[in-house]
């Protein structure tokens, strides 16, 4: 509610996400996005099925009358799944400098966490429970020791192993004074 209610997250102001994500390109995919989307549902409905053709016209519809004041607030929205990301790098960014005072001597290091059993088929996302996959990554990384991690949860449409498929992943930020010892331990959590 915090992003989609506030403007600022859509426009090009500070943080930048680089040439390829200003408001001008991100309207262009958007309405590139409802134009797939609607060619989708006439071809789905063609073919005899109409729930998922209703499905994504729903979804055209949601996203193509995202406005100022009346915002989507879905991910598949390119306007804001670009204002969520904005919002989350000023977010890291601040928190990143904050906790860095106090963690002169130690380092910041990025991770991702891909577990290959958190795949998902096409028509599965609005079942995908993110809380109990928090969950999970949480009480994996327990052994890791008690540490500031920043991070987000993600989605990539995968072609591969026979078919597509949603990867449920996370891009994870660690403080620590040994990588190696960090890495190893990750390694030994997640095969």
């Amino acid at each position: 509610e915090a992003v989609v209610t506030n403007e600022f997250w859509y426009g090009d102001g500070p943080p930048t996400l680089g040439k390829s994500f200003t408001a001008a390109k991100t309207a262009e995919r958007h309405a590139d996005v409802v134009d797939l989307l609607q060619r989708a549902a006439e071809t789905t409905e063609k073919a005899g099925d109409r729930k998922l053709s209703r499905v994504l016209w729903d979804l055209a519809d949601k996203i193509y009358y995202c406005r100022p004041r009346a915002r989507c607030g879905s991910l598949a929205c390119p306007k804001c799944g670009r204002a969520f990301q904005r919002a989350k790098t000023a977010a890291q960014q601040t928190v990143i400098l904050d906790l860095q005072k106090n963690r002169a001597r130690k380092h910041l290091v990025f991770v991702s966490i891909i577990p290959k059993g958190m795949t998902y088929p096409p028509g599965s996302f609005s079942r995908i429970d993110i809380i109990k996959a928090n969950r999970w990554l949480k009480d994996t990384l327990k052994p890791v020791g008690k540490r500031p991690i920043l991070g987000s949860v993600d989605f990539g449409w995968e072609s591969r192993r026979g078919g597509n498929y949603l990867q449920l992943h996370w891009h994870l930020a660690f403080w620590t004074s040994n990588p190696d010892n960090l890495e190893v331990k990750l390694k030994s959590l997640f095969q």
